[in-house]
């Protein structure tokens, strides 16, 4: 994955998580905003897939433009360029017509579903402040004597992060799923050998709450 910024931890966060999450009550909300995540992410992908097609055709329509006006109009290859520019652009209008209904839903959404989402989302981060609030001072104590080391990866998707030889060491990485506002891509993923490898097989798809 390009430009992903990681963390090269000393310690699994996983396990610091999950102990400081067991002695606390559990998390709050967490079956309310499965619902209402639901509920959104219904219109939500579908105004995003209509969007993305009426995108597609628009950008083909420029390219196609710029093309067109490097050619003389009375040329054969003028009048096919322009046929096809005729297609997509109705091509475009209907994809464009075909989004309206899940834009609609989608205002409709804004209206009624975020303001119950941020409601019960404010109880979530209440409770996160109370259980993780020992989090930086526990793995202050477990990374003392090695220091974690954070990198992006480059275009290609690699980074080369230089650690000590000694002790295990975790890479933790999360980013937006581009499809679904209320999901991430999270991972926390063990060093086997010299590498590892952060892809949809590595990570995990988790809501945000």
């Amino acid at each position: 994955m390009a430009n992903l910024p990681l963390v090269a931890l000393p310690y699994d966060r996983d396990s610091v998580l999950a102990a400081l999450e067991k002695a606390a009550p559990r998390r709050p909300n967490t079956r309310a905003l499965d619902s209402l995540f639901a509920l959104w992410r219904g219109p939500f992908s579908q105004y995003a897939r209509a969007t993305f097609r009426e995108n597609q055709f628009r950008d083909s329509l420029s390219r196609i433009h710029q093309r067109l006006d490097s050619l003389p109009r009375n040329s054969a290859d003028y009048k096919a360029l322009y046929l096809h520019f005729a297609e997509l652009t109705d091509s475009m209008s209907a994809a464009k017509t075909e989004g309206e209904p899940s834009r609609r839903e989608l205002d409709r959404m804004r209206e009624t579903v975020l303001p119950r989402i941020d409601s019960l989302r404010r109880g979530v981060r209440a409770w996160e402040n109370s259980t993780f609030r020992d989090y930086e001072s526990t793995v202050r104590e477990l990374g003392k004597s090695r220091e974690p080391v954070a990198d992006t990866t480059d275009p290609e998707g690699r980074a080369q992060v230089k650690v000590p030889a000694s002790g295990r060491w975790w890479i933790y990485a999360w980013a937006w799923d581009e499809g679904d506002p209320y999901s991430q891509w999270y991972w926390n993923v063990p060093v086997t050998g010299d590498s590892a490898v952060l892809d949809a097989t590595t990570g995990k798809k988790r809501p945000r709450y």
